[in-house]
């Protein structure tokens, strides 16, 4: 009897285990950069609102943090007494390598991850190449090797870059003046392919008057819509927009406030992106589902949270 009553006991003790492990929350991380602790370091955060880890933990200024496409690693941009560098990190914290180590001249302000993965897409401004105006530069994602010029217009600033999710190329944005950008499609050789929204389509308004930017475009993990922040209706908000430069139309239409920023995760349902707004009187980390049209606020508190990044649903190759 003594031996059957301990039996059940064991059996019971296991089931409470599983039923404890398995009830246990689990979120879907956004990675992001926020100056809550004195200066920017980087940060992740589940798209509820919990599980905050703090990644970065030195005296640098550890910024502009993009996730690869599988999710498996991190590159940010550490700043060093105005020196900038290529990090990469694994997903929580860990294995942190220098990739540039001071070899990239001028200076990173933007990071993102071919579709491969094997690759850095980087902006960078050099003062010995046309004329500082930000180009596109592509460097080994393994060992920091074989940095290479993308974008060959000298006149032209070349910033933000962001992946084709089908591995077709780059957007960009572009323009002679930080006040006045266009998003331009380039190949993966850097060649200039389309300007988006086109012409033709502008039906919401003149995206190319001067005074008018266009700046960090997404795309949708399909492949099927991109999104990109725009001051056309005086503040920012944030548009959507067919790849074909159609129907482009205002998504999340927050009057008073600043809309900016966008990353389009495929992890949650492959309609909701992670974003930037001061809808609530600073910058912090929001959601938004275009299927439903709500915003859902992350991030909390009086410090700055921006620049999100969190996992795409990756196109087979």
């Amino acid at each position: 009897m003594v031996t059957n009553k301990l039996f059940i006991l064991l059996i019971l003790s296991i089931i409470i285990g599983l039923s404890s492990a398995c009830s246990e929350p689990v979120g879907t991380p956004i990675y992001f950069q926020s100056d809550r602790d004195g200066q920017w370091e980087i940060y992740s955060i589940w798209h509820d609102g919990t599980n905050l880890q703090r990644l970065t933990e030195d005296q640098a200024s550890d910024a502009n943090p993009s996730l690869s496409l599988d999710g498996t690693k991190l590159a940010w941009i550490k700043t060093i007494d105005g020196a900038t560098d290529i990090y990469t990190m694994n997903p929580d914290g860990t294995g942190a390598q220098n990739l540039s180590n001071g070899g990239i001249p001028g200076v990173i302000d933007y990071v993102t991850w071919s579709f491969k993965g094997n690759l850095l897409i980087v902006s960078v401004s050099d003062p010995q190449v046309a004329d500082g105006n930000h180009q596109i530069y592509s460097i080994n994602s393994a060992d920091g090797s074989s940095y290479t010029r993308l974008t060959k217009d000298d006149s032209i600033k070349h910033r933000h870059p962001r992946v084709n999710m089908q591995g077709l190329g780059y957007i960009v944005s572009a323009g002679t003046s930080d006040d006045s950008m266009d998003l331009l499609l380039i190949d993966l050789e850097g060649k200039a392919r389309a300007t988006i929204p086109k012409e033709t389509f502008r039906a919401s308004g003149n995206f190319q008057e001067l005074g008018n930017s266009e700046d960090y475009a997404t795309f949708q993990s399909t492949g099927r819509a991109l999104m990109f922040s725009t001051n056309l209706d005086g503040d920012w908000e944030i548009y959507r927009v067919e790849p074909d430069g159609r129907k482009p139309g205002n998504i999340t239409n927050q009057p008073d406030s600043n809309q900016t920023r966008p990353d389009w995760g495929g992890a949650l349902d492959g309609v909701t992106f992670a974003y930037v707004s001061d809808q609530d009187g600073n910058q912090e980390i929001y959601t938004y589902s275009s299927d439903r049209g709500v915003p859902t606020r992350v991030t909390v508190n009086d410090a700055i949270d921006t620049n999100p990044t969190w996992i795409k649903e990756r196109v087979a190759e």
